[in-house]
C-alpha cells in the first residue's frame, strides 16, 4: 500500500471533518480552528495540517503551528510525522492532544527538538453529559474591546501561572494582546469584574 504525508487543502479539508467528527470531543482543538478558519469573510483560511494518506485516502493528521496536535495518528503515520518535523525544525511551543499520541510523537521527536520545560501527561478535556447542577452568574458576560486593558494583564498573568513563563517574553508583549483581541472579538473570551 502506497503512503504520503501531504498538506490538507480546501479540496481534502472535507476528509480532516470526517475524522473530527468520528470523536469530536477528543478533537475539539483542532475542530475550532477550523471552523474559524471556515468563517473568513474573504476567502477560507484553515490552521497548517500535514495529512497521512493510505492509497489516496486520509487516515491521520497532524496540525502544526503554534501548537503540533496530532489527529488519530497511527505509530506508523507519527514516525511519518516526525521525519517531516525532524526536518523542518522547532516552530511550535506545544504538543497538544490525546496523551498516548502526544506521549509517543514526542519520544520520537526528542532526539530532534530540545528538552521541553514541562511534560504534562495528565491534561484531561472535560465534558457535560447533564445540565449544570448551579445557576448561571448573570455578571458574566461576553468581553468587549473597552475589557482589554483589564483582561490582557489578566490573561498574562493566568499564562504565566500555569505555564512557568510569561506569553509576552522576547518581545511578543503586541502578539499576545493580538491574540486576545481576535478572542474577543469572535465572541471566545468572557468577563466577570468582582467589587
Amino acid at each position: 500500500m502506497a503512503h504520503e504525508i501531504r498538506a490538507i487543502d480546501a479540496q481534502t479539508i472535507s476528509q480532516v471533518n470526517q475524522i473530527v467528527e468520528q470523536d469530536p470531543v477528543r478533537h475539539c482543538f483542532l475542530a475550532a480552528r477550523i471552523d474559524q478558519g471556515g468563517r473568513s469573510l474573504f476567502r477560507p483560511s484553515y490552521p497548517d495540517l500535514l495529512g497521512y494518506f493510505d492509497d489516496g485516502n486520509l487516515k491521520s493528521v497532524l496540525m502544526t503551528g503554534a501548537n503540533i496536535v496530532p489527529v488519530n495518528t497511527s505509530l506508523i503515520a507519527r514516525q511519518e510525522f516526525v521525519e517531516v518535523l525532524a526536518r523542518t525544525g522547532r516552530r511550535s511551543s506545544s504538543i497538544v492532544g490525546p496523551a498516548g499520541e502526544v506521549l509517543d510523537l514526542w519520544s520520537r521527536l526528542s532526539a530532534h527538538w530540545e528538552k521541553p520545560r514541562e511534560i504534562r501527561d495528565n491534561q484531561p478535556v472535560l465534558t457535560m453529559r447533564q445540565p449544570p447542577k448551579i445557576e448561571f452568574d448573570d455578571q458574566v458576560r461576553y468581553s468587549t474591546a473597552a475589557d482589554l486593558d483589564d483582561l490582557v494583564p489578566a490573561c498574562v498573568a493566568m499564562f504565566t501561572e500555569e505555564v512557568g513563563i510569561s506569553p509576552t517574553l522576547g518581545g511578543a508583549g503586541t502578539a499576545y494582546r493580538n491574540r486576545i483581541t481576535e478572542l474577543v472579538s469572535s465572541r471566545r473570551s468572557y468577563v466577570r469584574y468582582l467589587g
